[in-house]
């Protein structure tokens, strides 16, 4: 694995998230989450703000990935927060001007009014393909999906080497007729848009040639946390035995109106010496034991997946953290933060891997301005220096358990 501590959070966006600005692991180039610094400022006359901040955050990821020899061209999927689902069609239309042809997959989920500074309309992290790799950058398509590229001008799906990064796509049947409703109505809506989700995302990495039950990393967002107990076991019925390593949280919105799960997946392509192989040494408890549909931990010949974590005590069902009667006394966010992050590197350690082999940081805050400079200080007792891994920011509106305020999910190079 090559490390570079990259450009200074400054010239990403602002000093708002530890860490570099991109980080190289097996043959891909994993990037923090990039800001517009100009959040307020619109000229007379010019773009609207979500435009000129898309323009200014693209810059921004041109020079990012320029720094470690890549380019947009070899950008795979984007990871994209916007304040507003109102925004997207400004923000399509300055990806489109970047992305003119072959574009990559793409995630996009609206967070609300959260972003770290106020102002601040987008955020966006991404995974390119490393610039002297000698793999190429595959687009998928398959015709039994909706066409995001003709409707959305952004890949299916996107190959390279032994991995897979789909669009995720609501449970449309089209782009004509949205959000199309069961006809069964004793099916929950949540169970049954998860389920043509998943019938769909099959198909498309079939067509890409691997299947659900390789998918290596996992984000279950949903537009409603209570939709979970719906999605769980219709989740593992396609996923299968392991699963793959999961997060599950809420966001404030979704593009497509009535959406429900909106998953998030990287799936791997099989070969000899590189498989999927689920990790259990060094795992507190076994997940499915209690009913979760996923894995802790799985390893493939370039990366440890860990399953999303938060600060809970399973065995007395309550939350981790400080004093409920003194809540001011002390930092739910620093303290949740040194729990999960000590579950988590538990589990690198035993098997062999230090906190330096961690790449990629996915943090899902609840309360990212209150809570942002907390989770900072207690980052800095593993990464003091700020040459740890990237660290990519979720604005969630839930996290399972009443009083858990973060949620942590790592991805570190697997040296062998």
């Amino acid at each position: 694995m090559n490390d570079s501590a990259g450009t200074d959070a400054v010239s990403a966006g602002g000093t708002w998230l530890p860490g570099p600005s991109a980080r190289m692991a097996a043959y891909f180039v994993h990037t923090q989450t990039i800001y517009p610094v100009a959040t307020a400022q619109v000229q007379a006359g010019g773009e609207s703000p979500i435009a000129r901040q898309t323009e200014e955050v693209f810059d921004l990821l041109e020079g990012v990935l320029a720094e470690h020899s890549t380019d947009l061209a070899r950008v795979l999927r984007c990871e994209v927060m916007l304040s507003s689902p109102a925004d997207f069609y400004e923000f399509n239309l300055v990806w489109r001007r970047r992305f003119p042809e072959d574009p990559p997959a793409r995630w996009v989920v609206g967070v609300g009014d959260t972003h770290p500074v106020p102002g601040c309309r987008i955020g966006l992290h991404a995974v390119a393909l490393a610039g002297d790799s000698e793999h190429e950058r595959v687009t998928v398509r398959c015709g039994d999906t909706p066409d995001t590229l003709a409707a959305e001008h952004c890949a299916q799906a996107v190959r390279a080497g032994d991995y897979v990064f789909p669009s995720p796509v609501a449970a449309i049947e089209d782009y004509e007729r949205g959000i199309e409703e069961s006809a069964n109505p004793l099916e929950a809506p949540a169970a049954y848009q998860i389920t043509k989700v998943m019938e769909r995302n099959q198909r498309l990495l079939e067509e890409a040639g691997t299947s659900l039950e390789h998918t290596i990393k996992t984000q279950n967002v949903m537009s409603d946390l209570r939709d979970w107990v719906h999605i769980n076991p219709i989740w593992g019925q396609f996923m299968g035995s392991p699963a793959p390593p999961r997060t599950s949280v809420s966001v404030d919105s979704t593009i497509v109106p009535g959406a429900r799960p909106l998953p998030n997946l990287t799936a791997l392509v099989p070969r000899e010496g590189n498989v999927k192989e689920e990790l259990t040494e060094g795992v507190p408890f076994a997940v499915t034991k209690r009913g979760y549909n996923f894995s802790a931990a799985i390893r493939t010949a370039d990366y440890v997946s860990l399953a999303g974590h938060l600060a809970f005590d399973y065995s007395k069902m309550e939350p981790r953290g400080g004093n409920r009667a003194m809540p001011h006394l002390h930092s739910d966010v620093e303290l949740q933060t040194a729990y999960v992050m000590e579950d988590r590197l538990g589990i690198l350690e035993a098997n062999g891997l230090g906190p330096e082999a961690v790449c990629e940081a996915k943090i899902y805050l609840k309360a990212p301005r209150d809570d942002l400079w907390g989770f900072r200080r207690a980052w800095e007792r593993w990464y003091p220096a700020g040459d740890g891994p990237v660290v990519q920011l979720i604005p969630v509106t839930g996290i399972h358990f009443a009083g858990t305020v973060v949620e942590i999910e790592l991805l570190a190079a697997a040296e062998r």
